[in-house]
């Protein structure tokens, strides 16, 4: 089994693991990335996410609500929402890649206009990552 990674997710994942603490917790959309992504901040950014689904671990109960609760983190907002989720899961950082600006298209200008709850940090034109403000 192969996956193809954009370059520009490849330069976040090396931002991230260059430019943050080692123990900070990193959010997507896991629900929405499924199996085939969940690892791949962990895996290529060596961060933690707070919240993904390892298919691997059972019971999956607890890996499911965390996942229901970072999800809410790119509906239909407002940034108080997703600041809310954010501080639940104790997010440090909020990753907003090809699939989230896809699958949630009114997200990315929510972050954006957020600035009391989110710090634009990085952004390469494809992937946008927020520090979320305490």
């Amino acid at each position: 089994w192969s996956m193809v990674l954009p370059l520009a997710e490849l330069q976040a994942y090396e931002w991230l693991k260059t430019e943050t603490p080692p123990d900070a917790l990193i959010q997507w959309d896991s629900e929405g990335r499924g199996a085939e992504g969940w690892a791949n901040i962990p895996a290529f950014a060596e961060r933690r996410l707070a919240a993904g689904l390892p298919t691997s671990m059972v019971p999956m109960a607890k890996y499911e609500m965390a996942a229901r609760l970072g999800g809410l983190m790119f509906g239909p907002g407002p940034a108080a929402t997703y600041h809310d989720a954010a501080a639940q899961l104790r997010i440090d950082y909020v990753y907003l890649g090809r699939h989230e600006q896809t699958q949630h298209p009114g997200a990315l200008a929510i972050y954006r206009a957020g600035t009391d709850f989110f710090e634009p940090v990085y952004d390469n034109g494809q992937v946008a990552i927020f520090r979320v403000r305490y």
